[in-house]
């Protein structure tokens, strides 16, 4: 026997939800006026930030995909201290950190590159290089706080593009939904294992800037 049935109160339901959306909505409005985004200078505590960080997304990001041994020589190859010291001092590397109740939680870097997708040739254009945010923050609104900055920051360009992993599938459906557009892909030589990323361009910035003010 499955039990004794009862009849659905909608009333209570409704009210259930709304409680439900309600504290969702002030959670998030609270996690919100948390967050804080400072620009990325070459100091020692920037270095051991972006080290903690990037270290940590790494690991979240392609366990299970890769083997240890490639993603921690890649860890180690990215952040060690003299290319972290010549990346900071690079004036073309425009670096910002995202912080919650004061803790980093993740980074973006952006800068014009050399090499583009053809769709942007003889266009003025930035690259996201690093888009960065630790798993336990990943579904909140950080991720568009982050990505907010890095549109406010490319308003005078023509348009912002991002190469990410096609195994990024929530964060290629988030860009998605702000106005990126899939341009191709491309083989992601960074690891042993042969990888491929997703390039994808934004041409409407200010449209983006809505979206992920809205969202």
């Amino acid at each position: 026997m499955l039990g004794q049935l009862y009849p659905l109160d909608f009333y209570e339901l409704y009210s259930f939800l709304v409680d439900r959306a309600c504290s969702f909505v002030l959670l998030r409005i609270l996690k919100m006026e948390n967050t804080k985004i400072k620009f990325i200078i070459a100091s020692e505590e920037s270095m051991r930030q972006l080290k903690e960080v990037g270290s940590q997304y790494l690991h979240e990001k392609y366990s299970g995909i890769l083997p240890v041994a490639s993603i921690e020589a890649y860890n180690k190859k990215q952040f060690h201290t003299d290319r972290l010291i010549a990346y900071l001092n690079d004036f073309s590397n425009q670096g910002i950190m995202v912080y919650v109740d004061e803790i980093p939680v993740g980074y973006a870097f952006l800068r014009e590159e050399k090499e583009k997708p053809a769709a942007l040739e003889n266009r003025k254009s930035s690259c996201i290089v690093d888009f960065v945010i630790i798993k336990e923050y990943r579904d909140s609104g950080v991720k568009n706080v982050l990505l907010q900055k890095c549109l406010q920051l490319c308003r005078s360009y023509e348009a912002l593009w991002i190469s990410e992993s096609e195994n990024a599938v929530p964060m290629l459906h988030f860009f998605k939904r702000i106005g990126f557009e899939k341009s191709g892909t491309v083989r992601n030589t960074n690891f042993s294992t042969e990888m491929v990323d997703e390039v994808l361009i934004c041409e409407t910035i200010p449209a983006a800037l809505l979206k992920v003010s809205g969202n």
